[in-house]
């Protein structure tokens, strides 16, 4: 058996044992049962525990099946996971289990790397390592805790980016230097017998703040939908397995929508009109001449630009192309306009912030 030393523990854990050190961080957070989650990662075997006592679990470990852990509900003082979420396909059951096994008075301690300091671009696949299932900045980290754990069950002790010794001058298509990483501790507190109070009408209530506002929700439904985003694309090969996950995000938007109807965002919606979302100098819906539906084929391009340069070159049509995802659409028609010498604009629009990132 290995003997612990700094020098055998992995490299994200190696990285900031020093300062988790000085800081009183594994004072303060660990002791008693410690469990540490996925602790070898890509190494080999000689790799040890973040601490001398802890219990080292990964998929040889007896009786674990990589999901259920093989531990009684609340039995364990600290459950640490160091850049192990991001490579977990169902985050939300990992959280709920690791939560599960953990005494009140326990911590979590979660550690994934910074979309922004490791990743270094703005959506995936990830340039160094292919495995990563998303990218995380700490909202994204806290959204998907909050959805996988209920209200007044813990409270957030340690939110902070671990950017020590990180080179800031190594550019995006170079690995990153130094520590590039999110830590998170959560402590498990005794859930109250009372639950969160939903006011009748709380729009109406001016001095409503008890529930989430629509911004939490969006960003909790964002992760949401991008885990649904992968589940579809696991369709091709893993169909078993990527209906397992459906579900589990089926409930997961169930859950969301019932947030969503406690806060009573419909008054909100009915309350706008169209005109509320437009810029000042928008083109009145019923100044749009033609619309047509979702298409990629070409020829349907081309008859569409074949309509387009029957109004003549003095019109200088203009195309809105609405939620164009990654501007495969655009691009495409922009393409074939320039090769039948059609002078055209183009506006393309998608709701995914991220979607138009990637455009």
């Amino acid at each position: 058996m290995t003997s612990w030393k700094e020098e055998n523990l992995g490299p994200e854990s190696r990285k900031a044992h020093a300062r988790r050190v000085r800081e009183g961080f594994f004072d303060r957070y660990f002791g008693g049962v410690v469990l540490d989650i996925g602790y070898r990662g890509y190494e080999d075997l000689e790799v040890v525990p973040v601490l001398e006592d802890a219990i080292g679990i990964d998929l040889n470990y007896p009786g674990y099946d990589g999901k259920r852990l093989p531990f009684e509900d609340g039995t364990v003082d600290t459950v640490y996971a160091s850049h192990t979420l991001e490579h977990i396909d169902e985050p939300f059951d990992a959280i709920r289990e690791w939560f599960r096994v953990l005494k009140v008075g326990g911590f979590l301690v979660l550690a994934v790397p910074h979309q922004f300091l490791y990743e270094k671009r703005t959506a995936r696949p990830s340039r160094w390592n292919g495995d990563h299932k998303r990218f995380y900045t700490p909202a994204r980290l806290m959204a998907e805790v909050e959805t996988a754990l209920a209200p007044n069950s813990y409270r957030v002790r340690r939110l902070m980016d671990d950017d020590e010794s990180y080179n800031y001058a190594i550019p995006p298509t170079q690995h990153a230097g130094g520590a590039y990483q999110i830590e998170l501790v959560v402590e498990k507190i005794q859930q109250p017998s009372w639950p969160l109070e939903v006011p009748e009408d709380p729009l109406m209530d001016p001095g409503y703040g008890g529930g989430p506002s629509l911004d939490e929700l969006n960003e909790k439904l964002g992760v949401i939908f991008t885990d649904l985003r992968g589940a579809v694309t696991m369709l091709s090969g893993e169909q078993d397995k990527a209906s397992a996950r459906l579900t589990s995000i089926a409930r997961q938007i169930g859950d969301a929508r019932r947030e969503w109807d406690a806060t009573s965002p419909a008054a909100a919606v009915e309350a706008a009109t169209l005109a509320d979302y437009l810029r000042p100098d928008a083109v009145p819906a019923q100044e749009v001449i033609t619309t047509t539906r979702f298409f990629r084929n070409r020829r349907q391009l081309k008859a569409l630009l074949d309509q387009l340069k029957g109004r003549g070159a003095a019109a200088h049509p203009h195309v809105l192309v609405a939620g164009t995802s990654r501007g495969c659409e655009a691009y495409s028609l922009a393409i074939e306009a320039e090769l039948a010498g059609l002078d055209l604009s183009i506006t393309a629009i998608d709701i995914d912030a991220e979607n138009i990132a990637g455009a």
